[in-house]
Parts: C-alpha cells; structure tokens; sequence
C-alpha cells in the first residue's frame, strides 16, 4: 500500500514529467495549436487517449508504436491539465470583459453628469 507521503512523492515527480511533455509537445506541434479548438478539440484528444487507454489496458491490444500505458496516462492527464487551463482562462476572460463592461458604465454616467456639473460650476 503506497503511503501519503509517498503518493505525495510521486505526484511531484509526475507532475514535473507531464510539464515536459506539454512543453515538448508544444515545442513541437505549436503553443498555440491545443487552443485552436477549445474545450471541444481538447476533448477530442482526451477521448483519443482513453480509446487508447481502452485497447492498451481492457483488450490488451500490443502497441505497434512505442507508447506505453504509463506514456498514454501521462498524455492524458496532460490533456485535463490542458483542459483545466482552457476553463480558467475563459473565467479570467469573462470577468475581464465583465469588468470592462462595468468600467464603461461608470464613464457613461460620469459624461452624462458632466453638464449639470459643467452648468453649477460656472
């Protein structure tokens, strides 16, 4: 039975791997390629890894091109660290473009008040 620090242990350690791989990959392919898609297109490389994962683990298929079950997780949870990214940086962009919606308002009532302003000023 593997004990909480060491599963802490190896978390650290796949952690590090499955950054590599993402900057290798996106070295390769492209920084920008995995956000092409969005959500849908990183779904599609998540569902691409599980049929993987399927044959490799329940149906025991032998891989013609060397990539392992360990290699295949790896992608896999790189693609969710990939996914969760995409989430956060639509939430940011949301409440950056609500924020600026708001600080507009602000200006438009200020400019609609500037008159009177104007008129008890002078």
């Amino acid at each position: 039975m593997i004990t909480i620090k060491e599963r802490r242990r190896l978390a650290k350690v796949m952690a590090k791997k499955i950054l590599r791989i993402i900057e290798e990959k996106s070295h390769d392919y492209g920084n920008d390629g995995w956000q092409d898609l969005g959500l849908k297109g990183n779904f599609a490389d998540v569902h691409k890894k599980y049929v993987r994962l399927k044959e490799l683990v329940w149906k025991g298929v032998k891989p013609r091109v060397k990539e392992s079950v360990e290699e295949t997780y790896l992608d896999l949870t790189g693609y969710g660290l990939l996914g969760m990214i995409l989430i956060e940086s639509e939430k940011s962009n949301v409440q950056k473009r609500a924020a600026s919606r708001e600080d507009g308002k602000g200006l438009r009532r200020a400019h609609q008040h500037l008159p009177a302003l104007r008129k008890r000023n002078s």
